[in-house]
């Protein structure tokens, strides 16, 4: 079983990161209907594929467990872990901040902690995309990683959790120009953390791939700030899950709920679809097609 299969196995409909971006995606416009599979199968046919096709089941094993996408997974779960010196803030504070209406007036200039943290999930994603569909483009990368429902859920939390609700005051501004704010963050401090931890390889494909991003992903802030004032709609359905949750022996401590592991949940997700559409186009881990 490789890595990605591992992660994917650990999630349950329980958990509180799944319930909270469960409801997440419920609210945002154009999101993907959010299904939750323990397994490569429900990956393949979660991307139109039949997972009782052996034959591609067998490359989509084989992809999952490259270097290259064993690699990815290590930066999603990282991206997690503040403890590793790459994550200083996670996104999923902010969305329950704004459901507990404790959000404060923030900005780029007051907050720039979380605006590196911004920086760093960008590069996250973008290093996922290039190891995920590697030999491509970064237009192609972005392209690729926007077909998969997966891909598209790490676009939309992105906008809305990592950039749209700590940043509503700038989003006023319009997609672009905030992207073009995060991506400074992403060349400067936020590239200097990744290089710490993961070497200047690393960086430079994050960097390369950032190249595809910017258009499209301009369009996904700009949706960020029309949806956010429908968020609170699903706060009844989920937040009361959430404060059961925490306060259970077996739960997250309240305390911890801005350390909860959403990127490890998108990341192998995300992984898993890539895999499972390549293996569909018949590539092998070798870059033969079948």
């Amino acid at each position: 079983m490789s890595k990605v299969e591992a992660a994917l196995a650990t999630w349950r409909e329980s958990d509180v990161s799944v319930k909270v971006l469960s409801g997440l995606f419920s609210v945002l416009p154009q999101a993907p209907p959010f299904r939750l599979y323990p397994n490569l199968e429900g990956a393949i046919a979660r991307v139109g594929g039949d997972a009782a096709g052996y034959d591609a089941f067998g490359r989509a094993r084989a992809l999952a467990a490259t270097p290259e996408v064993e690699k990815a997974l290590w930066v999603a779960e990282t991206l997690d872990k503040a403890d590793a010196g790459l994550a200083v803030y996670a996104g999923l504070k902010n969305v329950l901040s704004f459901f507990g209406g404790g959000r404060s007036k923030r900005t780029f200039e007051s907050d720039p902690q979380q605006a590196v943290d911004a920086g760093l999930k960008l590069l996250g994603l973008a290093y996922m995309s290039a190891q995920a569909f590697p030999g491509r483009s970064p237009q192609e990368q972005f392209q690729a990683v926007m077909a998969l429902p997966a891909g598209q859920e790490a676009l939309y939390y992105f906008a809305a959790a990592e950039v749209g609700l700590p940043f509503a005051d700038n989003l006023v501004e319009g997609g672009a120009r905030v992207l073009g704010r995060v991506t400074g963050y992403a060349r400067g401090d936020a590239g200097r953390k990744l290089s710490q931890l993961g070497g200047g390889s690393m960086l430079s494909q994050a960097l390369g791939s950032l190249e595809g991003f910017a258009g499209p992903l301009a369009n996904y802030l700009d949706g960020a700030r029309g949806a956010i004032g429908n968020l609170p709609r699903m706060a009844s359905r989920v937040l009361p899950s959430v404060a059961n949750l925490a306060d259970s022996a077996t739960g997250a401590a309240a305390g911890a709920l801005d350390a909860l592991p959403v990127w490890s949940f998108l990341g192998p997700r995300l992984l898993a679809e890539a895999c499972a559409s390549r293996a569909r186009a018949g590539e092998s881990p070798a870059g033969a097609r079948s």
